[in-house]
């Protein structure tokens, strides 16, 4: 609805629109820039790590390879390439409305994540089973064919970079220091 309420708005004043659809946007592109908000599976999954303590997997009867959900994760530094590709399209004078997803186009499921982060980090990240989430899809993965073609964008950074930005962020952060970690 959003979407559409842009393009009416930005149709009826006559300028162009951009609406970019972030699929789960991760990782750091500085410590100082560390998305310290609960919620998100990657921030889950570190402060798991960093704490000890397992992190829920919300379903394992999803229809994929281990039962899990799938997701698309981008890293924070693409996100911002794209906004950058959109403005340049919006300045070069051209008019119209367009929508793009911005994601790598590859799913990783919850279950790979963790043994991800496990990897990446160093170090166990235990992890229990839980109940699925009502209306949660089996699989979210952005097709991102359409930015690239017509803005030239694509996501650069691998899911293992967006792990290991994160991580730095979060070994850097004032709570990390508190804690000894």
């Amino acid at each position: 609805m959003g979407e559409q309420l842009i393009n009416e708005a930005g149709h009826a004043a006559g300028i162009a629109t951009i609406a970019l659809r972030y699929f789960n946007v991760v990782g750091a592109g500085a410590p100082s820039l560390a998305d310290g908000r609960p919620g998100g599976l990657l921030h889950s999954v570190l402060t798991a790590r960093r704490d000890g303590v397992p992190v829920t997997v919300h379903g394992r009867t999803h229809p994929t390879p281990d039962g899990s959900a799938v997701r698309d994760f981008v890293h924070a530094s693409d996100v911002a390439a794209a906004h950058v590709a959109a403005v340049s399209r919006l300045s070069s004078g051209w008019q119209g409305s367009a929508v793009y997803n911005v994601g790598t186009g590859r799913g990783t499921s919850v279950v790979d994540m963790i043994a991800r982060t496990a990897d990446v980090t160093g170090g166990r990240v235990a992890s229990v089973d839980g109940p699925a989430r009502e209306g949660d899809p089996a699989c979210a993965v952005a097709d991102p064919a359409l930015i690239a073609r017509e803005l030239g964008w694509r996501a650069r950074r691998g899911l293992d970079e967006s792990i290991a930005t994160a991580w730095a962020a979060m070994e850097s952060s004032p709570r990390s220091r508190l804690v000894g970690v």
